[in-house]
């Protein structure tokens, strides 16, 4: 099936994230402050989804707008 991120919520000063994920697959999750970049990953590293939605809480740091993307690490 298609990839699908199913939630962006502020909450506070942090944005959550949520995405259909298969269970047992790896994502990295990377934030930017424009859309062409510098990317970095998120705190946390990769994650493993142990469901068929994935979730990160990031860390907004002062910043006015942030663009995020989820990168499949391994099937």
């Amino acid at each position: 099936s298609a990839f699908r991120m199913t939630g962006v919520r502020q909450v506070t000063n942090n944005v959550w994230v949520a995405w259909e994920a298969v269970p047992g697959w790896s994502y990295s999750v990377e934030a930017a402050p424009t859309v062409s970049g510098p990317w970095s990953l998120v705190p946390g590293g990769p994650t493993t989804a142990t469901n068929v939605t994935s979730t990160v809480t990031i860390p907004m740091s002062g910043a006015q707008q942030r663009f995020i993307r989820v990168h499949l690490v391994q099937p």
